[in-house]
């Protein structure tokens, strides 16, 4: 009814008139059921043919056969043709389709989008870069199966090389593999069908129209690397024989994983600030959509329900902050349950099941803090600690793998991360194990009376040095001849190769630069200009007078930010230089303080402090001197 912040009246018009017309049948078919009612029919289908002939009207004498009448009989029948135009005009334009996000795809295609020819001419207009952008990260449940319908009833032979760039776009989408596996026979048949008329498509000869409606199209399809018509109708045909035949006789993930009978929770362990995700491995066929509940302890009356119902929209990593309760980190896709930037506060038991509350899997999660992590730095001679024997208790470091070099063509760093672990023959069997009686120090699993000695030992980091290679990049040749003829006029300019964000700082203020789209267990370094900053020298906890420093989560901190900071810091992430960060100081100019900033916050909490301080002395004050009043004034008073 409104697009692009613009009335349609022609729309609210047809609303009206559907809207005057249901009212009128409903009040039409109200008296017919009085009518009827009245009249005491003997069956219930001389009641329904009472109600459904209600629209017809009496036949007069001047209504002759062949005679011209002015007024209708059967009103339905001149209604017919417009309401054929009005549906293929509304249909028309609810094709005009633009979302921005998958949720409003999705909303549209449930809510609008009702028919094949409809949903077909919605993605056609769509094209596939765009539908690989609105499903970047995975296709919804059941939506995929519901795309390849429309596709496969619809193909038509004009149209091959835009439907060969949808399914090169959904064929890239996150989650692919599974939302195949998760499709229906019937949409299983399609795909095969699809691929079927695209391989007879391939090999007939398009003629003069066809060439001449499609030649826009395979001139974008060849500018993609490695797109042409015959490399993709090959791979995708390939594809489709791999994936879509064996997928057939492939038997349903759920059907194959049983739920156990008597509910056990597997162990994970995490550091803080990392994602992590926990699939539903097992469901019965009927449950088609699945409740989370996290319980701090077992048995715990407080229990907090995770669901993507009621509206809720989906959670990306990007949006979540640390300090934010894990109600607004947690996002449930295909069944599974991700957590963004988990705390120690995490950690517990995850349960998956139903809304009535009837349990199928479930884990028990523990998320071990980044404060007390302990570096060692291979280069310097140091070792990991020893493993700790308590009799039947063994605790021990679990390392992950090594990480690729941060850095390429100068000495780089690598590490590993090592998690806490113990060993006993005294932890409950309703935990699973990886390994026998093995399970994190913070395991719902280990006794109380093992936990207080477990949790003494803190995550471990591994510091090691490494020289990799830089890969060769080719210059695009145009912004290299306007660097040629720049340099013909005056010196050669200085061409940054990642792009850099400027910053002004106040003197004296504290400042933490993240690198974009690095994570805790990624290989992220820092340079400022041309002095590389290693962890062997700049690591949290190397050295408690440091005022520059990365902690765990690949953060670079300054505090008391000087005069000396100006510089370009440069980001390394998986050994592949991604950002810059201009940073300029200035000691003038007036600071506009917030709630996120930690001295406005601290200076905000004194403050309130000293209020409550000075308000409790004035009120313990007045109230000695009314005690003394009342004993001086009245010596038998008794309370």
């Amino acid at each position: 009814m409104e697009r692009n912040n613009i009335i349609d009246f022609k729309a609210l018009e047809k609303e009206l008139q559907a809207a005057l017309a249901a009212d009128e049948k409903y009040k039409r078919e109200n008296a017919a059921k009085l009518r009827a009612v009245e009249q005491k029919v003997a069956s219930y289908e001389e009641f329904r043919g009472i109600v459904l002939a209600s629209h017809l009207k009496p036949l007069e004498r001047k209504d002759k056969i062949g005679g011209k009448r002015t007024v209708p009989w059967n009103c339905h029948t001149t209604q017919r043709g417009t309401s054929q135009e009005e549906a293929t005009e509304i249909s028309q334009e609810k094709t005009l389709l633009q979302p921005e996000t998958s949720a409003e795809f999705y909303r549209a295609w449930r809510r609008h989008l009702r028919s094949g020819p409809e949903r077909y001419q919605a993605l056609l207009q769509l094209g596939g870069p765009k539908l690989g952008h609105l499903f970047q990260m995975d296709v919804g449940f059941g939506l995929l199966g519901e795309l390849l319908v429309a596709l496969a009833e619809h193909v038509r032979p004009t149209d091959r090389l835009v439907v060969l760039g949808i399914l090169r776009s959904l064929a890239s989408t996150g989650r692919f593999t599974l939302n195949l596996s998760l499709l229906s026979q019937v949409e299983r048949e399609a795909c095969r069908g699809l691929f079927q008329k695209l391989q007879a498509m391939s090999t007939l000869r398009p003629t003069e129209e066809e060439e001449g409606l499609g030649q826009e199209e395979e001139r974008g399809l060849e500018e993609q690397p490695g797109m042409n018509l015959a490399h993709a109708t090959v791979l995708l045909w390939v594809w489709g024989s791999l994936q879509a035949f064996e997928i057939m006789e492939k038997e349903d993930i759920f059907q194959r994983t049983p739920c156990p009978a008597f509910l056990i929770f597997d162990n994970a362990a995490y550091l803080a600030d990392m994602s992590f995700e926990l699939p539903c491995r097992c469901k019965p066929e009927e449950v088609s959509a699945v409740v989370w509940y996290y319980q701090k302890h077992l048995g715990s009356s407080h229990t907090k329900v995770l669901t993507d119902f009621d509206g809720r929209v989906l959670t990306e990593e990007t949006q979540a902050r640390v300090g934010s309760d894990m109600l607004v980190r947690f996002s449930i896709r295909m069944f599974s349950l991700l957590v963004f930037r988990a705390q120690p506060e995490d950690s517990g038991l995850y349960f998956c099941g139903t809304r009535k509350g009837d349990y199928f899997y479930a884990y028990d999660v523990d998320i071990q803090s980044g404060e007390g992590m302990v570096a060692t730095f291979k280069d310097l001679g140091q070792e990991p600690f020893a493993d700790e024997h308590l009799g039947s208790l063994h605790i021990f470091t679990a390392f992950w793998e090594w990480t690729p070099c941060d850095r390429c063509g100068v000495r780089g760093e690598q590490w590993r991360i090592g998690l806490c672990y113990l060993r006993s023959p005294d932890l409950s069997p309703r935990y699973q194990k990886t390994l026998p009686d093995v399970v994190s120090c913070g395991s719902q699993a280990v006794p109380w009376k093992l936990r207080a000695t477990a949790r003494e030992r803190t995550p471990e980091l591994l510091v090691q040095s490494c020289v990799v290679p830089c890969e060769k990049k080719t210059t695009q040749q145009g912004v290299m001849a306007i660097f040629s003829y720049v340099s013909k006029v005056g010196s050669r300019p200085w061409v940054p190769q990642v792009p850099i964000q400027f910053h002004q700082q106040r003197l004296g203020h504290g400042l933490i630069i993240s690198c974009p789209g690095a994570r805790p267990e990624h290989a992220v370094a820092w340079d400022k200009d041309r002095q590389y900053l290693y962890r062997t020298q700049y690591l949290k906890g190397v050295n408690r007078s440091m005022r520059v420093f990365i902690d765990h989560g690949n953060h670079l901190h300054i505090r008391f930010t000087q005069l000396s900071d100006r510089g370009i810091y440069y980001c390394w992430r998986q050994g592949v230089q991604v950002a810059g960060f201009r940073l300029g100081v200035t000691s003038q100019g007036r600071y506009r303080p917030s709630f996120s900033d930690p001295e406005t916050r601290s200076a905000v909490e004194l403050t309130l402090i000293g209020y409550l301080f000075i308000t409790a002395v004035f009120v313990a004050i007045h109230l000695c001197r009314c005690c003394c009043y009342l004993f001086r004034c009245c010596p038998n008073f008794s309370p």
